[in-house]
């Protein structure tokens, strides 16, 4: 028994409110050149595991970022990558790598780097392509997702990450890979599946496009397909939450609002004033400009409604109403679409025949922040989905959420799955405490029962995750603080 795969997401790195991007605790300024006391201690923790878990097989286990990793929304490209290279000297130095492959799966906050990637591999299609200039030569159109499960002989590089992590004389040849919107898995006996979705599609405003084109064509039905759903709705979730960050003078200004949000005196003072300067920017005169400005206002405001009611804000509970209602259409409408034709090709059976389905499917996504496990009876499914949820790591509120944090998600070569819950916000620096938590419903599987007893009982490993505890409740402090000190400059 041992770790074959292990999933983080929501990372943020780049962003000053992320435990893993270094803050400087005299000034609350960045230090890019050196990794975060938590980035560090989590690597630590993790390399411990792994080699415990994995001792005599000489194996390393298979890293998926699922979504969120770099910050190109509050954040500068060249920070974030700064925050990445500090990652990846922590994860991977020479003779000590934690991973033998990465896997990343786009989020909304570095939907930019999906964007890249399928701009280069259909750059490279066409250089491939030696009929072109043919008079009937046919050129077929970008693809806005990949293949649920990646092609081993030909998957998808990142040539963004590959530019930078190939900079380390042992990463030389080293090959980042990228899926989007959702990577599948698959057992070799095909009993056990996993599908890693980074989660932003569970909520409505990232479908903003395509709830917009049916109200503006009632009756013409939403797309069912993940690819048609990507497609509407790309340029909107690159725009808004994956591109402001390289906006300049404008990128800083967003992440002022977007922190400002949820203070309702700062939100409405960075609205009026950022639809002022837009709409005399516009030099539209008369009626013209003063429709146009409150055209725009209600826009943001709309908007701004949403952010605050986001899951993310929702505090109460680990999956709000609305979110659960998002999770359930989104499982049981594109992904189990994208499933069915996947198995179909796999089983060579024609589109009228329902192909074997896994005994057990285990579903992990990120995005909320606020890490949880259950057992969901999706229709169309075997009886009981393991979901699994990896949290965050950004601190976004003053006072403390128990119910925001992180976890990692690990599973075995048969893909059994158990996680490990690093933290929770607490009020109580000793209430920071690793667990070792599974989604039950099926009852306790070996491999939790394994990972359970390494973690809790092995001196070494318990130490490792000891110190990072103590780390993680400190930054946690210095974060609040900092943004504390930001709100109230924005109120001003």
């Amino acid at each position: 028994m041992k770790i074959k795969y292990v999933c983080l997401s929501d990372m943020h790195l780049g962003q000053d409110n992320s435990l893993l991007t270094n803050l400087l605790v005299a000034d609350s300024s960045l230090d890019n050149s050196s990794a975060s006391p938590v980035l560090q201690s989590l690597c630590d923790g993790l390399r411990e595991s792994i080699k415990n878990a994995n001792v005599g097989t000489g194996d390393k286990p298979i890293l998926i970022l699922n979504g969120d990793t770099l910050e190109l929304a509050l954040a500068d490209v060249n920070v974030a990558s700064q925050v990445f290279l500090r990652f990846i000297e922590c994860a991977m130095p020479p003779d000590n790598e934690i991973f033998s492959d990465i896997i990343y799966i786009p989020g909304n906050h570095d939907h930019h780097i999906w964007e890249l990637a399928r701009e280069t591999q259909y750059i490279e299609y066409l250089k491939g392509r030696n009929d072109l200039t043919a008079k009937n030569a046919k050129i077929e159109a970008p693809w806005h997702t990949t293949n649920l499960i990646q092609d081993p002989e030909h998957p998808l590089s990142s040539y963004f990450l590959n530019g930078l992590v190939r900079h380390y004389n042992n990463l030389r040849t080293f090959n980042i890979k990228i899926a989007y919107p959702n990577l599948g898995i698959s057992s070799n006996d095909g009993n056990n599946f996993v599908i890693f979705h980074h989660g932003h599609y569970v909520e409505s405003i990232y479908m903003f496009m395509t709830e917009f084109m049916s109200w503006v064509f009632p009756g013409r039905g939403e797309p069912a397909e993940i690819w048609d759903i990507e497609k509407e709705n790309f340029a909107w979730i690159d725009f808004f939450w994956s591109t402001m960050g390289r906006s300049g003078q404008a990128g800083s200004d967003v992440e002022v609002i977007y922190e400002a949000l949820p203070v309702e005196k700062a939100r409405n003072k960075l609205i009026s004033n950022l639809c002022t300067s837009l709409t005399k920017m516009s030099n539209l005169p008369g009626w013209e400009e003063w429709i146009e400005g409150k055209f725009l206002e209600k826009f943001l405001n709309f908007l701004a409604d949403h952010i605050i009611n986001s899951e993310r804000s929702q505090t109460a509970e680990v999956l709000s109403a609305d979110a659960r209602t998002g999770l359930w259409k989104y499982m049981e409408g594109p992904v189990l679409l994208q499933l069915l034709r996947t198995l179909r090709k796999n089983q060579n059976k024609p589109d009228d025949i329902k192909p074997d389905m896994p005994k057990d499917i285990t579903f992990v996504f990120g995005h909320t922040h606020k890490p949880y496990q259950s057992d969901e009876d999706f229709k169309g499914y075997p009886v009981w989905v393991d979901v699994y949820n990896t949290g965050g790591w950004v601190v976004e509120s003053v006072q403390r959420q128990p119910i925001t944090g992180a976890s990692v998600v690990l599973f075995d070569e048969n893909l059994n799955s158990t996680s490990i819950r690093l933290y929770n916000e607490a009020d109580d620096p000793t209430k920071y405490q690793v667990q070792v938590i599974q989604a039950s419903k099926k009852g306790a599987n070996p491999f939790h029962e394994f990972i359970k007893n390494l973690v809790m009982n092995t001196p070494v490993i318990e130490d490792k995750w000891k110190d990072f505890s103590k780390k993680v409740a400190q930054a946690v402090d210095i974060r609040a603080k900092h943004l504390k000190a930001k709100l109230a400059r924005s109120e001003d």
